[in-house]
């Protein structure tokens, strides 16, 4: 796995997305008066390309070669390059959606590119806070943000910039081995841990562009002054970044603090306030999705240890809180290739010979194999590390188990990123109809009540998985 590669299409998913996207946003007047055509028609082609690159992230949830995925990233930059020099729409329509048509696999690349750049350093909160995909999402909105205020008066220089940044990128992601390949995943992620993601989605993307809306037209604020208060909101997003990651425990308030954002700016007297309020759901939201990815920066961290490692499970026989699933070498599961089961059920003891504990466990006396083996499974929460009593290793068991969870993390990566984005346009789309209906203001005070509704059912499985565990340790 080459680091240098994995940086290389992190950096490119955070320019493709936030940066260049966030030209077509921040300046769509002056891209539009460059082009001779309304600034709401770039705003509505913006959507557009975001909706092409959520429909073929689809397709590249499964993880996609170095090639392909460096391959994207030379696509993405050569159409936002083409789409900041002319003038034509027709062009510079072209240009955006097939940006925004490889931009969707990139990003999905790029999230699992980050899980392995953050697993390559160590697992979670002992071995760095800042993961390097939240790092660079949160830093590419504050840099977008920036370059519109730098190009006002030519607003096509953002995206060229960009563009040329993205090629560069993409080629030396094109020369690493630097991404997943394709494979099927044993991961999934659980029901709560979909509602805590879709919350975030709604939450961020039913805020921040209703509040630029409102910037221009309740307090005429330009392109270039909303800019600045963006720059301002999305930094204390970018700082959060560097403290570790929150429990789980913690991402109830935290969405419940997200909520508290469109208020804000709903009833925000001046663009200062109103800026706080983005400020407020943007930092909370990337709390939250910090808590909500440490289950995947763990699970990608923690393959492959050594038995004699310091990241070794306990002795056998040992329990340890968390679900969790065994697994035995010598057995037959080792060389079958059986389905892998996840229902997140309590704690079980691993004993035996070689083992390894992994997440997401069935109960005990399930999923064993003839000879009183275990069987090989993997969840989607809790690190997978190795537990051993003197067992020797094998070579093939450990290149499948983190086969495995390499693939699950890549997957399930996917699958949230799109998560988030397809609910931020669920939050924007909820907000712009309630907004005709009964005004802007009222409508982001109505969107903290599906968020807060996600808050309270996302707490409430937290206890009961947590009443779950004591009562099996009890």
């Amino acid at each position: 796995m080459n680091r240098r590669g994995n940086v290389a299409l992190v950096l490119a998913g955070a320019c493709a997305c936030p940066v260049a996207g966030g030209q077509l946003v921040l300046l769509g007047k002056p891209l539009g008066g460059v082009l001779g055509v309304p600034g709401a028609v770039v705003g509505y082609l913006a959507l557009a390309a975001l909706l092409t690159g959520c429909v073929t992230g689809v397709f590249a949830r499964r993880g996609l070669s170095p090639r392909v995925a460096g391959g994207c990233a030379v696509v993405v930059g050569a159409g936002f390059a083409v789409a900041g020099l002319v003038t034509v729409p027709w062009l510079f329509t072209a240009a955006v959606l097939l940006a925004g048509a490889a931009a969707g696999p990139l990003v999905v690349a790029a999230r699992a590119a980050g899980l392995a750049v953050t697993g390559a350093r160590g697992a979670g909160r002992e071995f760095g806070p800042l993961t390097p995909w939240h790092g660079a999402a949160a830093a590419g909105v504050a840099g977008a943000a920036g370059l519109a205020a730098l190009g006002e008066q030519r607003p096509g220089m953002g995206l060229t910039v960009a563009g040329a940044v993205l090629v560069v990128l993409g080629i030396v992601a094109r020369s690493a081995n630097c991404a997943a390949e394709k494979q099927d995943s044993p991961l999934q992620l659980p029901r709560r841990r979909l509602l805590g993601y879709a919350a975030i989605g709604l939450a961020v993307g039913g805020t921040v562009l209703p509040a630029l809306h409102l910037l221009l037209f309740r307090w005429n604020t330009l392109d270039a002054d909303r800019a600045g208060l963006l720059l301002l909101a999305a930094l204390p997003a970018l700082l959060v970044l560097a403290f570790p990651a929150p429990h789980e425990s913690a991402v109830t308030p935290l969405l419940i603090l997200a909520a508290g954002g469109p208020v804000l700016v709903a009833t925000a007297p001046g663009p200062i306030t109103l800026a706080v309020g983005i400020a407020v759901t943007s930092t909370a939201s990337a709390r939250a999705a910090r808590g909500l990815d440490q289950v995947l920066v763990d699970d990608r961290g923690a393959l492959p240890a050594a038995p004699d490692s310091p990241r070794s499970a306990p002795s056998a026989g040992a329990i340890r809180p968390g679900p969790t699933a065994v697994a035995n070498a010598d057995g037959p599961a080792a060389t079958e290739d059986r389905p892998l089961a996840n229902d997140n059920g309590p704690l079980v003891a691993s004993a035996g010979e070689r083992s390894v504990v992994a997440a997401g466990s069935p109960g005990p006396g399930e999923g064993s194999s003839a000879g009183g083996h275990s069987a090989a499974t993997a969840g989607s929460s809790g690190p997978v590390v190795w537990a051993s009593d003197g067992g020797q290793s094998d070579p093939l068991v450990d290149a499948r188990l983190t086969s495995a969870v390499n693939a699950g993390a890549s997957s399930v990566g996917a699958l949230s990123v799109l998560l988030v984005v397809a609910a931020g346009l669920a939050g924007l789309g909820l907000v712009t109809v309630l907004g005709e209906l009964f005004g802007t203001g009222t409508a982001l005070t109505l969107l903290a009540l599906p968020v807060l509704i996600a808050a309270f059912v996302y707490g409430r499985g937290v206890r009961a998985q947590s009443a779950v565990l004591q009562g099996g340790l009890s």
